[in-house]
Parts: structure tokens; sequence; C-alpha cells
């Protein structure tokens, strides 16, 4: 059965994809949903400015007023989705949430020596030590 394989079936047999996509697809959405900050459509008290009690049907005003506010919703989600950096890559998720413990580690401000951010990574980016710099430098 393996000889008589095509090149294209034995990789198919040794990567199996069967609903990766759909899974990662799925997994994007429910990570971009929790991150996504939309602040809601404030709702309406119940029976303020319609009939109300057991048994009482909501009005096609309040209908439409809900249909209203979750179109609304779903659209400001649309929009904060598609602002994402990873909004046009198909196999990523970039988080991007703020990491409290990355934050202590971040400057406000270019340090004084430097005048700008390039001229201050530059001088980060040389390595220190007996391996690279010599002991007269």
């Amino acid at each position: 059965p393996l000889l008589a394989a095509s090149q294209g079936d034995l990789v198919a047999m040794a990567f199996p994809s069967a609903g990766q996509d759909e899974d990662f697809a799925a997994e994007k959405d429910e990570v971009v949903g929790g991150e996504i900050n939309v602040p809601g459509v404030p709702k309406e008290l119940p029976c303020w400015g319609s009939w109300g009690g057991q048994g009482a049907r909501p009005s096609a005003r309040a209908k439409r007023r809900a249909e209203e506010r979750e179109a609304e919703l779903r659209r400001k989600i649309a929009e904060a989705a598609a602002r994402r950096k990873d909004a046009q890559l198909k196999g990523v998720v970039i988080s991007e949430r703020r990491d409290k413990k990355l934050a202590q580690y971040t400057l406000p401000a270019v340090p004084f020596p430097f005048t700008s951010r390039e001229q201050y990574e530059r001088s980060i980016r040389h390595p220190l030590g007996k391996e690279w710099n010599t002991v007269a430098a």
C-alpha cells in the first residue's frame, strides 16, 4: 500500500490536517473576542415605556431596539477585529494585551545620552563580554 501511494498521498498520511484550519480559526475568533474591549450598548430597564408583567410579549418597538443594539454591537466588534495587527494574517494570533510584568522593563522616554530610539537600540544590540570585546577596549 505505501509503495503504490503517490507523494501527495504519503504527505497527507504523514501530516494529517483535517479540521486543523477550522479549529485554529475558531480558537483565533475566541481569543480575539476575549481581547476586544468594546463597550456594550446599555440595555433598557424592563417594563419602562411598554407594558410588562407575566405573559406580556415584547412590543415590535422593543424587538426593533434589541435588534439594533445587537447589530451595533456586532458592527463594533467587527471594526475592532479589523483594526487588530493580525486581522490579515490567517494563521497568526498576536496578543494585544498589555503585559504588566513586562511593562516595568519598558522606558517611557529615551535615556539621556541618546537622541533617538534607533540610536539607543543600536547601543543595546552591541554585545558585552570578553568573548566579543578585547580587554583594551
